[in-house]
């Protein structure tokens, strides 16, 4: 089971933006299932909870 797929990481105040690429995201994916994985969820996939008003 893979709990959190995370498509980025924490930003600091004027530092790089890190991020994956959506293909290094299929190839780890495709690869997890490959080895016998059951389950997997892509967390923070839109920015969390900072939507709206609060964003």
């Amino acid at each position: 089971m893979w709990t959190e797929n995370w498509t980025g990481w924490f930003k600091s105040w004027g530092g790089l933006d890190p991020h994956r690429t959506a293909e290094d995201v299929a190839f780890a994916v495709a690869r997890f299932f490959q080895y016998g994985g059951t389950f997997q969820n892509y967390y923070m996939y839109h920015g969390g909870t900072n939507f709206g008003k609060i964003a």
